[in-house]
C-alpha cells in the first residue's frame, strides 16, 4: 500500500521529536548511562517529548537554541542550558562543555545541524564561535571518549554537494562569514521517524507558499499496520 503525506519544517520537528521519545536507544541512554540534548530548534521539541515520556513534565523550548538564521545574518541567543539526563535523573543547570568530559562509551549526544547531504547521510554545522563552539566539546567526547552523537536535522537543510566540498567552499581563507564543520553523527530525519514505525519513506516533491515554504512532499509504503502507525504518528503532531 502507498500514501503521500506533505509535511512542513515546523512539522516535521515535530515528527522527529515524537518518533524519537520512543527510540529505545535513546530511552536506554537516558535511563542506564547519560543523554544530553544539546540546545536547538529541533532539540526543543525533543527535549519536551523525551522529557514528557520520561515523566518530567513540561518543558519549555521556546528559547532552547543559541545559534539561528534570521533573515539574512545568523542572530544568536543568550546561551541556555542544555538538558542532560544522567541514569533516570534530571540534571539542571548543565550545559555541554560541562558534562561532555564525563561522556563516554554508552552516553549519547543530541545535536542538530544545517546542512545535510542524504546520498551519503553526512552532517555540517554552522560554526559561529572561532572556538568551534558546543561541536568541540563535543568532539572531545565523541572522538576522545567515544560517546554517541545523534544529528536530528529537517529535510529542508538537504544540500547537493558532499559535506567536505562545502566545508573547504567556506573554511576558505579569502571566505568571509560563519564556518562549516562536518560532525561525525548520525542523521535521524522526517525519513528515520517515519521508517521506525514499519514503513519506507521518501521524497516525492518540496516547496510550497503560505507557510508551507521548505515543506516536503513524501512517498510512504508499506503493509496497512505499518500505514496505521504512521497515520497515528501524524496525528499526534498535526
Amino acid at each position: 500500500m502507498k500514501k503521500q503525506i506533505f509535511l512542513t519544517p515546523l512539522q516535521g520537528k515535530k515528527l522527529i521529536a515524537a518518533a524519537l521519545a520512543e527510540n529505545a536507544a535513546l530511552l536506554s541512554a537516558a535511563r542506564e548511562h547519560t543523554l544530553v540534548i544539546v540546545a536547538g530548534t529541533t532539540n526543543g521539541f525533543i527535549a519536551k517529548a523525551v522529557l514528557k515520556k520520561l515523566g518530567f513534565g513540561d518543558f519549555d523550548a521556546g528559547k532552547f537554541f543559541r545559534g539561528v538564521f534570521s533573515g539574512k545574518k545568523m542572530a544568536g541567543a543568550n546561551p541556555p542550558k542544555d538538558v542532560v539526563i544522567r541514569k533516570g535523573e534530571l540534571i539542571t543547570d548543565m550545559s555541554i562543555d560541562e558534562i561532555a568530559p564525563a561522556l563516554g562509551v554508552g552516553d549519547l549526544i543530541l545535536k542538530g545541524g544545517n546542512a545535510l547531504y542524504l546520498p551519503a547521510e553526512q552532517v555540517g554545522v554552522v560554526i559561529g564561535n572561532p572556538a568551534l563552539g558546543t561541536m568541540g566539546h563535543i568532539l572531545s567526547a565523541v572522538y576522545g571518549r567515544r560517546a554517541s552523537l545523534l544529528m536530528p536535522i529537517g529535510l529542508e537543510k538537504r544540500v547537493e554537494f558532499p559535506i567536505d566540498e562545502l566545508e573547504a567552499f567556506c573554511n576558505a581563507e579569502d571566505m568571509a562569514g560563519p564556518r562549516l564543520m562536518f560532525a561525525p553523527g548520525v542523521p535521524y530525519t522526517e525519513l528515520d521517524a517515519l521508517e521506525s514505525v514499519g514503513v519506507s519513506a521518501l521524497i516525492l516533491a518540496a516547496g510550497g507558499v503560505e507557510g508551507y515554504e521548505g515543506g516536503v512532499l513524501l512517498g510512504l509504503e508499506g503493509d496497512k499496520k505499518a500505514l496505521d502507525k504512521a497515520d497515528r504518528l501524524l496525528e499526534s503532531i498535526k
